[in-house]
């Protein structure tokens, strides 16, 4: 008898067990529907990842006024129809264990970009309810929903699904980029040309065409830089190269620059790794005002050393010799004044390779370079011209970071590794004499971009 009523107490434990698991499966599947709807406040939310798609909805609904859409409204029912329309097919991109799941490093999640998705409900091209997920990965479902919902024609490239991850500002605010590309990507959509658009760049009809053939891994501006060179007679070879460059996401002085890549067209020869150090000593000398750190030498009217430089009559070996030079002459410099800027937010790393015991340990650390000595001293030590990057890294646009190994006897400087901030991108990584990463480099380097969240640029 005792043991009849013990296993009927255990049956009825493992039934309540059972019960409230249900329970607690339905109340995640109302929980974000109930957030859409604004029955439940961001401020009882307890997930941090659920908290950030709350807090979007909550800008959107406190700043309904003219954004990237011809329609401005937010309206939380079309947020909600997307939600229980996904679930009901069995997407995983809202589930618990997707939350977190970005389309880059460093962008904001699935979840938030279906907010996205949402307040663009009036460029929807197709029926929601005619999607259904082909694949269990989340990113694939996501990749294939903005297909079905945006894009009519099956033209617009892959790598313009990043518009979709670009969420806030650091202030608070849409970031205008990712307002801007969004707008490029519905645009697309149905068939226009990026041309009608605002750009940076002077497009013309081969550039539109081939920006929708740059590859699927680079960023949306290295696209813009990419197609600028394919279109105006470079090779793939020379588009990678410059998209790994200064240039990537700096459009401005474009009309220069562009006599600038079209005599690199014309250098068949020359040795693409140098490209990067070139476009860095051409800006220099061209638009940097010559200054100690911090202090400007002419106080009245401080001007680059070569305001009017140009690409006439230059040949390759001449332009090295003057990179030689200005690297050899940073590197013999004592005219830097020490200047300190604060971590731009990012996390180091560190890797042992081998073991103490058997006496072949190798510790491989990335961290952040934070004052103009550190990049003076960097740039003697590996022969190149990261000192000149100080003032970009006091005003927060790029950060520096430098990847050494010790070993029982020594620490060995390998690598300078230039970051963008904002997009999390490792835009540059050179070793001594402007060398390209080794192999093994590359490796260690992966490993930090998927600690820390970022993304290595193509042809870095």
């Amino acid at each position: 008898m005792l043991r009849r009523e013990r296993d009927h107490a255990a049956s009825l434990t493992a039934k309540h067990a059972m019960h409230m698991r249900r329970q607690h499966q339905v109340s995640e599947k109302q929980l974000l529907t109930g957030i859409a709807s604004g029955e439940i406040e961001k401020d009882s939310i307890a997930d941090p990842h659920v908290g950030r798609f709350a807090a979007l909805i909550s800008h959107l609904v406190q700043h309904n006024h003219r954004t990237e859409l011809r329609k401005p409204v937010f309206r939380r029912k079309d947020l909600v129809v997307l939600l229980e329309h996904l679930q009901s097919v069995g997407c995983k991109l809202h589930d618990k264990s997707n939350r977190h799941r970005s389309l880059s490093p460093g962008g904001i999640s699935i979840l938030e970009s279906l907010v996205l998705v949402a307040h663009a409900r009036p460029q929807w091209v197709r029926p929601l309810g005619d999607w259904k997920p082909r694949t269990h990965n989340a990113k694939r479902q996501f990749h294939s929903l903005l297909r079905h919902l945006f894009d009519r024609f099956g033209e617009v490239p892959l790598f313009m699904d990043h518009a979709w991850t670009m969420g806030t500002q650091t202030g608070g605010g849409l970031d205008p980029k990712g307002v801007e590309f969004r707008d490029w990507y519905l645009h697309l959509g149905v068939g226009r040309s990026l041309r009608d658009q605002r750009l940076p760049l002077k497009f013309t009809k081969r550039m539109a065409h081939q920006f929708k053939d740059a590859p699927a891994d680079v960023t949306i501006p290295q696209a813009l830089r990419w197609a600028q060179v394919i279109g105006l007679g470079g090779d793939e070879r020379l588009a990678r190269a410059v998209a790994g460059t200064r240039l990537a996401d700096d459009f401005e002085h474009d009309d220069f620059w562009t006599t600038v890549l079209r005599w690199l067209m014309e250098q068949s020869m020359l040795d693409l790794v140098q490209i990067g150090p070139m476009l860095d000593y051409i800006h220099h000398q061209r638009f940097v005002p010559q200054r100690v750190f911090g202090i400007l030498e002419d106080h009245e009217n401080p001007q680059p050393a070569e305001p009017n430089f140009t690409m006439k009559g230059r040949t390759a070996n001449s332009l090295l010799r003057q990179v030689e030079a200005w690297h050899r002459a940073l590197a013999g410099s004592n005219r830097i004044q020490i200047a300190n800027w604060k971590p731009v937010g990012i996390a180091g790393f560190e890797f042992m390779e081998g073991n103490e015991t058997s006496g072949n340990a190798k510790i491989w650390t990335i961290r952040e370079l934070l004052c103009s000595r550190s990049l003076v001293v960097e740039g003697r030590n590996l022969n190149h011209c990261v000192a000149t990057y100080a003032s970009s890294c006091s005003r927060g646009g790029t950060s520096i970071w430098t990847l050494e190994v010790e070993t029982n006897t020594e620490v060995d400087k390998r690598i300078t590794i230039e970051v963008r901030p904002t997009s999390r991108t490792i835009v540059q990584a050179r070793g001594r004499s402007n060398r390209l990463m080794k192999e093994q480099e590359r490796g260690i380097v992966r490993r930090w971009c998927a600690q820390a969240g970022l993304t290595l640029s193509p042809g870095v």
